[in-house]
Parts: structure tokens; sequence; C-alpha cells
């Protein structure tokens, strides 16, 4: 069904096609379409052109903004691309040292990939003596198809090499740097960003919702937090089915990427009234959205960012494709979609109730609760320095608990209280089986841990399929979906 939705939402890009994507929609079955024809129909609909999107390049103005009136009041999209240093030898085919190095541009593309990759291990702290400013890997080679990318890249605080592009002024832009980035370098761990001014973000342009603004925004992102990790995991669960060995969450183990939470919610919370009411960030304050292992920002979701272009832009990031382009797409589009109309249908979702990771962990039998801190062990580095609540953000163990939170604000808003019961044995089923495995596990055995670790994951995404959470959740994106095509 997401492709059915995709194309749904595609009219709104482009209203001419309304009839042809009904048509669409009504002579297709539900999954009839594989994720890659999901995508390549989207680029078709939505007229991108990768090899030369400036010739159909389109600017897409949220419903209720007069162009004229507002020329600068379009979307903007970005593109980072994370690799490891093990996987830069194509990165290195077009970036170089900086002549301080003492070696030419041809000596550089004369020598061997492993040469080009062990003088960058050798150099590391030179070439990069700041994290997250650019270094001195600069661009050697011109080429058109890789126009946009930056003259010189950065490496991150975990030493990954970073390639960061933007702000693009249209969708056909970011979709020729990403399909040219990855023919070029292979894909890297993809995260995108889509951006609208604060006037917009806030309904003072546009079509209006300044007066629940936070609220709808909120929303907006609270539901498609859960919506996400819910189908993530029901996908899970079919290929734990398959093969029991495969790990099927391993987002939940990630320090950066696993479900928001309770402390996370209310300082996102906080910071939309703030920047509602144009209230700016001071330093500190931006920095920790940045940088805090305890920030906000640091969800397998689409995230909140007031600290990349506030405060009068607004950005929305991508963060949970990793090297999946089709996925990648998918969210830029939806997202695209919600931030040029109104977020109102998700005013309501501000009330279901946030994660809480110590009072679910806390409802664990003590055996588990054991287990899954062998399993999943703080995540925090040695020779570094935290705060309580960076240390606590990285207790990822807690983030297992997830089935046993609150549910009831949830049931409610997708319309389906009548599945308290289920989702309750499902909760309960999970945290049967937590005990089973925690019981016939050896925790001096690799091999058992490993399969102790696959288990949990196995049975998390089960919960998600069982519960009903999943189905509902996807009934209710329909259902607001279906509202949405245009007249």
């Amino acid at each position: 069904m997401q492709c059915v939705k995709m194309l749904k939402r595609g009219a709104l890009f482009s209203k001419s096609l309304k009839a042809s994507l009904l048509f669409a929609t009504l002579a297709l079955a539900p999954g009839a379409w594989a994720a890659n024809d999901c995508t390549r129909s989207l680029s078709d609909l939505l007229r991108f052109n990768a090899e030369s999107p400036a010739a159909r390049a389109i600017k897409r103005f949220p419903v209720g903004v007069d162009a004229t009136a507002n020329p600068n009041e379009f979307l903007q999209f970005g593109f980072e691309s994370e690799y490891g240093l093990s996987e830069i030898a194509g990165i290195l085919k077009v970036y170089g040292p900086d002549q301080e190095f003492g070696i030419s541009k041809e000596g550089w593309l004369a020598m061997s990939d492993e040469a080009r990759m062990g003088f960058v291990k050798d150099h590391i702290d030179e070439l990069f003596p700041e994290k997250r400013k650019k270094g001195k890997l600069v661009k050697l080679v011109d080429d058109e198809k890789l126009k946009e990318l930056p003259d010189r890249i950065i490496q991150d605080e975990t030493g990954n090499i970073e390639i960061i592009v933007g702000p693009l002024d249209t969708l056909e832009d970011w979709s020729a740097v990403v399909t040219n980035t990855n023919a070029a370098f292979g894909a890297g761990s993809m995260q995108s960003t889509v951006s609208v001014s604060r006037q917009v973000f806030f309904g003072e342009l546009g079509q209006g919702i300044a007066s629940s603004a936070v609220q709808e925004n909120y929303g907006f992102l609270k539901f498609f937090g859960d919506y996400d990790a819910l189908q993530k995991l029901a996908g899970g669960y079919s290929k734990y089915q398959q093969d029991p060995s495969k790990e099927v969450a391993k987002s939940f183990q990630h320090p950066f990427l696993g479900p928001t939470n309770a402390a996370k919610d209310a300082r996102l919370l906080r910071d939309l009234h703030s920047n509602m009411k144009g209230v700016g960030f001071s330093k500190r304050e931006l920095s920790e959205i940045s940088g805090s292992d305890a920030s906000y920002k640091y969800t397998g979701a689409t995230v909140y960012r007031p600290d990349i272009a506030g405060p009068n832009r607004i950005v929305l990031e991508i963060r949970d494709a990793h090297k999946d382009a089709t996925r990648l797409t998918e969210k830029v589009l939806r997202t695209s979609y919600y931030l040029q109309n109104s977020r109102g249908d998700f005013g309501d979702a501000a009330r279901m109730a946030s994660f809480d990771p110590e009072k679910s962990f806390a409802a664990l039998p003590a055996d588990v609760q054991e287990l899954l801190k062998k399993l999943y062990p703080n995540k925090a580095k040695k020779g570094l320095d935290y705060g309580e609540e960076e240390l606590r953000a990285l207790d990822v163990f807690r983030n297992f608990a997830w089935p046993l939170r609150d549910w009831s604000g949830h049931l409610a808003y997708v319309g389906r209280e009548d599945l308290s019961a289920q989702v309750q044995a499902a909760a309960d089923d999970y945290s049967t089986t937590l005990t089973r495995i925690s019981t016939s596990t050896d925790a001096t055995n690799t091999a058992s841990m490993a399969q102790a670790s696959a288990d949990v994951q196995g049975a998390l995404a089960k919960f998600a399929e069982e519960s009903g959470l999943a189905k509902a959740f996807d009934e209710k994106y329909q259902i607001l979906e279906a509202g949405k095509i245009p007249n």
C-alpha cells in the first residue's frame, strides 16, 4: 500500500496529474508495486529528471503562499552521505590532499586505490584537524554530475567521512545529487533535509495553523516517529521468521537511531514553543541540539533541527534510511508534502504518551533486565566526558522495553481502542518471551548471546505485528492520505 499512498501524494506536486494518479491507484491491487518500481514511477509522475534536473526544475511552494509576493518561500533540500574509512576508495578518485601535502593532482590520481586510502589513514589527523569542519581533502576532478558536491569534505566525531550538499532549490536537483553521488562513490549512510521558513512552518504564511501550530507540528513528528518504527519492526518480523539468527531491530541498540523518549520529547516541545514565539537559541543550546547525546536529534526518525538554519528557517532531517535510497526518497517526498500543506490532522497525535524508558524497563522481570544490560550495554565511549542526561540516553538496553509503554493515546488517535486487550496481550507475550530467552541463554557463551540478541529483536518485531499497532497505524495513515487527493 505504500506506493499507492505515495502516488496519491504525488498529485499534490503536480495537480495536472490528478486523473492519471487516480486511475493508477484504482487500477493497482494493494502491494502490486515493488519499492524500486514505486520510486521510479514517482520520479516520472513528479517529473524528476536526474540527468538534467534544471530542464524541468520546479520550485515547490506551500499551499496558500503567493509565489509572486513571496518568491523565496519555496521548499529547499539537503543531502548528507557518510562513509567509513574503508569505504572511501571512490571518494579519493575525486578528492585529494591540499597542496600543502606536496602531492600534485596528477600524482594523486595516478596512485592506486590502496595507496590513496593508506595515505589518508596515515595522515587522518592532519587532513582533518577539527571535527565537523572543512578538512584538507579537496575536490580535484571537475565533473558536471558532481558539480553540487562541496569543494572540501569533513570528518565527523565518529571518524567517518561526510559529504554534505545543500541547500538545493528543487526535488529534481536533490534527486540528481543522490543518484550521482551514489553512482560515483557507492551508497553511504544517507540523510536528507527538507526545509521551509519559520513563517510557513508555524502557519503565519500559507495554509495557516498558527493558532495550534506547536501541537500540530509536534503531533506530526510524534506520529511519524512511531509509525516508521512500527512499520520497520513489522517488516523485520517477516525477516526474522525466515532467518531466526538475523538481528532485525538493530536501530533499537543504536545510540543515535533508536526510538525517541519522554525526556527528548519534552525538550522538543519546549523548543517548538520557543521557535514559534521567535525566541532564539543560545550558542550553548544550539550546541546541545547538535552534539549532545541526549538531543532529540538522535532518534531514528524524521527530526526537527533548529540548529541547522534557524531561527528563521525550519529544517526537518530524515535520519533512518541508511544505505536505502528508495526509503530515503519516499521519506523526502512525504516530508515535502506535509511541509507544503497543513499538519492539522496531527494535532490530536500530540496527546499520545511519550515512551518513558525508565518506567517501562522497571516493569520487566529482574532477570530480563540483567540480560538486556549485558546484550546492549551503555554506549558511552571511554575517555569522553558525559553529563547525567547523556549517560541515561546512552543506556540503549532500555529501548527494548518499548512494547511496555502506554499505548492508550495511540489507540485513541488511530480510532482503535478496541485493540487495547490485543496490545496488552502482545506486550505480556513479549515479556514472557524475554523471560524464556533469559532462562535459556548462557551469558558466558558468545554464540548463545548472539542468538539471544537476535531472539530479543525478533520478539520486539513480533510485538509490532501481533499487537495490531503496525496495521492500525498504517490504516490511519491511509485515511489521512485519502483526504488529501486534490479536488
